[in-house]
């Protein structure tokens, strides 16, 4: 029998995020900021 790796919490996050899986708190907050912008900038050139 083989043994596993066991793998620390920062390499599974890492994993999750090289799979694309993975989206930290912070880039999710880039995105809901970008989207909102995004909105607000279309509202003023409608």
């Amino acid at each position: 029998m083989y043994e596993k790796k066991a793998f620390t919490i920062e390499e599974q996050a890492q994993q999750l995020k090289d799979r694309g899986l993975f989206i930290s708190e912070s880039d999710k907050m880039k995105s809901v900021a970008n989207a909102i912008k995004g909105w607000y900038e279309a509202d003023i050139n409608l």
